[in-house]
């Protein structure tokens, strides 16, 4: 969290908020934009430069001048407002914050994605220009750090249920792929179709042995009902 200090031109300081309390924290919405009409920054007609200035700025800006009064308009009741004489203004996280927070915060998504991924066996590697798309998309959903959540579950849901049955296990991630993650991922399996198609041809052999196990009966398949049975399986898209 930064703050601002100084006289003059504020100067920014990072302070940690690890042990700091918040309650009755939330996104406000609208309450940016009634403070705004307040402060009579947004009117029809012609104004001047400045004036025109300040309608152009996020609502999200106009938060650090809420009073009492906004918030008791917003809805809450005045004995409950009362009760909370500080409050605190955050400012809208941009798309580099959300890069950095990707990159850099204590348990981030994106390594919880890794270890997803490492369950099953699989890596990937994910280029600069895929985690500027990936910020830039997450400021877009304007839910601050959860839209980091949402845009790579975009991304990596159907590849976390289609590459665990593949012999695939390393993929690359770019800016692509971020914004098209279903095409992406079609070019991968159509590349790797070789590999996939091995690891259809072993699961016939695994199946015949886990049946022997389990009935003491042994199946023995010819190369073609493999070749067949890895035919279906691709067409329904389907395990053996």
């Amino acid at each position: 969290m930064e703050m601002q200090k100084g006289g003059g031109k504020p100067s920014k300081a990072s302070i940690s908020t690890g042990n700091i309390l918040f309650i009755v924290s939330g996104a406000f919405d609208k309450l940016g934009e009634n403070v705004k009409r307040r402060l009579s920054l947004s009117r029809i007609g012609f104004g001047s430069s400045e004036e025109q200035a300040a309608d152009a700025r996020p609502d999200s800006e106009f938060l650090h001048k809420a009073e009492t009064r906004d918030f008791i308009d917003y809805g809450f009741e005045p004995e409950f407002v009362g009760r909370l004489p500080v409050r605190v203004a955050c400012d809208e996280l941009s798309a580099d914050d959300l890069a950095e927070i990707l990159l850099t915060s204590e348990g981030n998504v994106l390594d919880q994605y890794r270890n997803d991924f490492a369950g099953y066996d699989v890596t990937f590697d994910m280029v600069d220009d895929a985690i500027r798309k990936v910020a830039e998309k997450a400021a877009l959903e304007q839910t601050g750090a959860r839209g980091l959540v949402t845009v790579l579950e975009r991304t990596f849901r159907d590849y976390k249920f289609e590459l665990p049955s593949t012999a695939i296990r390393s993929f690359d991630v770019d800016a692509d792929t971020i914004e098209d993650p279903a095409s992406t991922l079609k070019t991968l399996l159509d590349s790797n179709k070789t590999l996939l198609d091995a690891t259809l041809l072993a699961d016939v052999d695994r199946f015949a042995a886990e049946f022997a196990v389990r009935h003491g009966y042994t199946l023995k398949f010819r190369k073609p009902a493999k070749v067949a049975l890895v035919k279906i399986a691709t067409k329904e898209n389907r395990s053996v």
